[in-house]
């Protein structure tokens, strides 16, 4: 009965331990298996842990309003407000170059170039001529819009160089102007003129020459840039003409 009850103890001892030793041997199994996925490389990842999941970053149609919101941005001056077309408008000019010459501009068909009587501005229609006022020195000068800009916070216009050096400021840089409403190129009545006045001796009355009417503002312009450095009094103008009005 003794020797009975021995090996039964006995038994259940090595039962337990049989039961202790599976269940230590499923845990280091366990545990090694944790290990290999741990170690395993992420196909998403690269060596240094980024990411290179196929996924594309969106990118705004050029046409969305997020794509135009961020032609308005600028690394200085933040968000520019929205654009505006009401006149009169009074700001800061800037002038484009030749870093620019011959580059499309917005409106379609057309670069830019230097030597013209061209300008950029936000919100006023293309072909709009507008009369511009330097603030400075009170000489005035008139432009056709053709593109778009600029996009710095304060300007509200950018001139062709033959215009800048018009109002003389293209040394400069910058300079304070009013924007005014003188016409538009598309209209069938809107014609261009060229006044110079000059006189013969000291004392006498001007002379009056006029060329022109113009159908086209960059006809009338290019003549005139050709003019006004030899007649600092030359005037260009725009005139919207009727069966009752004319210009000499």
């Amino acid at each position: 009965m003794v020797a009975f009850r021995f090996f039964w103890t006995l038994s259940m001892a090595m039962c337990l331990c049989i039961l202790y030793w599976g269940q230590a041997q499923a845990a280091d199994a366990a545990a090694k298996d944790m290990r290999l996925v741990a170690a395993a490389p992420n196909p998403k990842q690269t060596k240094k842990g980024h990411s290179q999941s196929k996924t594309k970053p969106k990118v705004a149609p050029l046409n969305s309003k997020a794509a135009a919101h961020s032609w308005v941005r600028h690394k200085k001056h933040g968000l520019l407000p929205p654009p505006s077309a009401e006149l009169p408008q009074y700001g800061i000019a800037s002038w484009v170059g030749k870093y620019f010459q011959s580059r499309p501009v917005a409106l379609r068909g057309e670069v830019h170039e230097m030597e013209s009587f061209t300008a950029a501005h936000r919100a006023i229609a293309f072909n709009t001529i507008l009369k511009v006022t330097d603030l400075n020195n009170g000489r005035t000068v008139l432009v056709r819009i053709n593109d778009r800009g600029p996009y710095v916070k304060g300007r509200v216009i950018d001139l062709a160089r033959a215009a800048a050096e018009y109002l003389d400021y293209a040394g400069k840089g910058l300079t304070k102007v009013r924007l005014e409403l003188a016409g538009n190129d598309k209209d069938p009545a809107q014609r261009y003129y060229i006044r110079i006045r000059s006189s013969t001796s000291p004392g006498k009355a001007s002379l009056v020459q006029g060329f022109g009417p113009f159908d086209k503002f960059d006809e009338a312009a290019a003549l005139f840039i050709s003019l006004y450095k030899s007649y600092p009094d030359a005037e260009l103008m725009a005139v919207r003409e009727t069966s009752q009005s004319r210009v000499l």
